[in-house]
């Protein structure tokens, strides 16, 4: 192909090279973010996820809708994880109140209930339960207001079947901790500020995270309030 023809290709096709250029910066530049998305989609792929449709949820409150939207949202979730869960706030807590810094107390507004929303299972798979099947209780162990970050821990776990039988371990000390869904491995999470009240967001889903695989969780007998 001479130059003359060569020329005369790029001049009938300007619109077409420059739109191929600009992909082509582009691709670039989110080729840079690629890498750190990578680590977020692995985690997505172990737990099974598959995206999500979005329904609207009908309840006498908001701790019934969110239970109830659990339960629709897990699913999308389809392999159990006997380390970590995608979970979702039932309880808040109130992380400004003024005796939030007294913990392990009988009114202890640092701690929350969440739900699974993923299933999990024991290494052996002995024990598999679906997603909402399960109750983590929470406490904020820092709360940096500065910031508007805090930590929570995980302090127990407790569980129902399919058959009804209930399962639990309450241990004396944190079992792992809770990490927003875009950074799983960092122990800190946003807060929001709820009109003077600081709280976690209670729209948003996360990870729990425990420090060592659940090899094995009691088994209390027959839950009295059926499944969860």
């Amino acid at each position: 192909m001479g130059f003359t023809r060569l020329k005369e290709i790029i001049s009938k096709n300007k619109i077409v090279i420059s739109i191929a250029a600009l992909l082509t910066a582009t691709s670039y530049v989110y080729e840079a973010k690629d890498t750190g998305m990578r680590f977020v989609q692995d985690i997505k792929q172990i737990i099974g996820y598959e995206q999500p449709i979005l329904v609207t949820v009908q309840g006498d409150g908001a701790v019934e809708k969110r239970l109830k939207l659990a339960k629709l949202e897990a699913s999308n979730y389809s392999i159990p994880s006997s380390s970590a869960a995608v979970i979702k706030f039932l309880s808040l807590p109130w992380l400004n109140s003024p005796q939030s810094h007294i913990a392990k107390t009988e009114h202890d507004y640092t701690f929350a209930i969440v739900t699974t929303v993923s299933p999990i299972s024991s290494t052996s798979s002995e024990h598999v339960f679906d997603g909402g099947d399960c109750r983590l209780g929470v406490r904020a162990s820092n709360i940096e207001k500065d910031k508007m970050i805090a930590t929570f821990d995980i302090v127990s776990l407790s569980c129902t079947d399919n058959a009804g039988y209930a399962y639990s371990i309450e241990p004396d000390y944190p079992i792992g901790y809770i990490s927003a869904l875009s950074t799983p491995g960092i122990d800190k999470v946003k807060i929001v500020d709820n009109d003077s009240y600081l709280t976690i967001d209670p729209e948003k889903n996360y990870y729990a995270q425990l420090y060592h695989p659940l090899e094995k969780i009691d088994k209390l007998g027959v839950s009295f309030v059926g499944r969860f």
